[in-house]
């Protein structure tokens, strides 16, 4: 793997963005592929773009962990059965940042540098701006199997 990767980094850092990530129009183009995985997981997680860029028709029964995403993109994972979203963030009017964007709003909450603030001070920071981590059923009629094990010992409020 070491060796791979020294072959390709040095020329996939030269290539333009779009090759490797969704940009422009394309944000917006959803173009099955990778069934096979997607039918395969339990889980699907990673950057939304990409997530939404591939994903099938139909998404019964699946958990979605990613970061970015709108109303609208709930919506569409809604619509293909997705049973659970998880985002590292919590809903704000409709959307879901990333991680870098809720580390800006510590950093400048706090008026220090990234590097001058400890794990803890992030955390409890974090806690005191209402920044949860959002896990929402889109179709609760759609959990797998193994949900109902997770309900049963699920901390009650």
């Amino acid at each position: 793997m070491k060796i791979l990767a020294a072959l390709l980094l040095p020329v996939l850092s030269k290539v333009p963005i779009k090759w490797l990530y969704p940009t422009g129009e394309k944000q917006t183009q959803i173009t099955p592929r990778h069934g096979t995985y997607y039918r395969w997981a339990e889980v699907v997680a990673g950057d939304f773009l990409l997530i939404r860029r591939f994903m099938p028709d139909d998404l019964r029964g699946k958990v979605i962990v990613t970061q970015t995403i709108t109303k609208t993109d709930v919506e569409e994972l809604r619509k293909r059965g997705v049973w659970l979203l998880v985002t590292d963030g919590p809903d704000m009017g409709g959307r879901s940042f990333a991680t870098n964007v809720l580390q800006g709003v510590i950093v400048a909450l706090l008026g220090r540098r990234p590097e001058e603030i400890s794990t803890d001070e992030y955390l409890q920071t974090a806690q005191r701006a209402g920044f949860e981590p959002r896990v929402e059923e889109l179709n609760p009629d759609a959990a797998p199997a193994w949900a109902s094990r997770l309900r049963a010992t699920a901390p009650t409020s």
